[in-house]
């Protein structure tokens, strides 16, 4: 789910989705999984996962440009996968 929406993103965001990107970016799947663990209908962690996915895509993309975050050297983009999506209480 976390790949469709990483991909579906770059699309509506005029961006040319890449295999590398979708598959590193699925990492962050497992942040989806944790709110909902056994608690929730599958609707609902599917939900969760899309919202996961779009809050690590806008922080990954836009947020890591501005002023704080553009001296930060994270290659794999920790901060933004478990940073932003944890804040978010997704993880």
């Amino acid at each position: 789910m976390a790949f469709l929406v990483w991909v579906a993103c770059d699309y509506l965001t005029g961006r040319k989705p890449s295999l590398l990107g979708g598959v590193q970016r699925h990492d962050h799947r497992p942040g989806g999984d944790h709110s909902g663990g056994g608690l929730c209908e599958w609707l609902g962690g599917h939900s969760d996962r899309v919202l996961a996915s779009i809050i690590v895509y806008v922080a990954l993309n836009y947020v890591s440009r501005l002023r704080p975050f553009r001296n930060v050297d994270d290659t794999l983009g920790v901060v933004y996968t478990h940073g932003f999506a944890g804040l978010a209480g997704a993880c």
